[in-house]
């Protein structure tokens, strides 16, 4: 096993890559961008603000363990973290 790999699995589900994620990736990069809404004038650091939101963790499924982190991307309830 490599050190950067456990389990059996690869980093590269759980790591990010330049340019594979975030802002870049983003249904909403591509709207704000887009003909029809790039002309209504979003300031340009409002846009910056929005890309760092998403580059900062933004898609985050709120829960750790995987079976929940499944049940949520299917559009099931999962309950709240408990606050440590």
């Amino acid at each position: 096993m490599r050190w950067h790999e456990w389990g059996g699995a690869s980093i590269s589900q759980t790591a990010t890559r330049p340019g594979h994620g975030g802002a870049d990736e983003s249904p909403l990069t591509r709207i704000l961008e887009d003909a029809t809404h790039g002309p209504l004038g979003l300031p340009d650091a409002d846009r910056r603000r929005l890309y760092l939101w998403l580059d900062a963790n933004a898609p985050f499924y709120g829960v750790y363990s995987r079976p929940e982190q499944v049940a949520q991307r299917e559009g099931a309830a999962v309950p709240l973290p408990v606050i440590q």
